[in-house]
């Protein structure tokens, strides 16, 4: 997967990073058709599918492209608002 010049393949043939989240239908609203949030994800993420059948409800991401801790830190601040307690307090998503 060459992304620049200045990159290199990648090991793996496809990358999916998950995090929990406890309200999967917001999280579907905030993305479009291609699984991208109007430009709140970082470059090359995209929502594949959210999975709720184990203990928690997880939405998983496909990384195209180098991962890096600063994107999983973006994502994982996005996904604050699809959480608890910050349902209960009246959050939710503010597209």
């Amino acid at each position: 997967m060459e992304n620049s010049e200045n990159s290199r393949e990648m090991p793996w043939s496809d990358l999916k990073v998950a995090f929990d989240i406890d309200d999967e239908d917001g999280l579907w609203d905030l993305v479009d058709h291609r699984g991208t949030a109007e430009g709140q994800l970082p470059d090359g993420w995209s929502l594949n599918e959210t999975d709720n059948s184990g203990a928690r409800t997880v939405a998983i991401f496909r990384v195209e492209g180098p991962l890096s801790e600063q994107d999983g830190i973006k994502v994982a601040e996005l996904l604050q608002r699809f959480r608890w307690p910050h349902l209960a307090e009246g959050g939710g998503p503010t597209c």
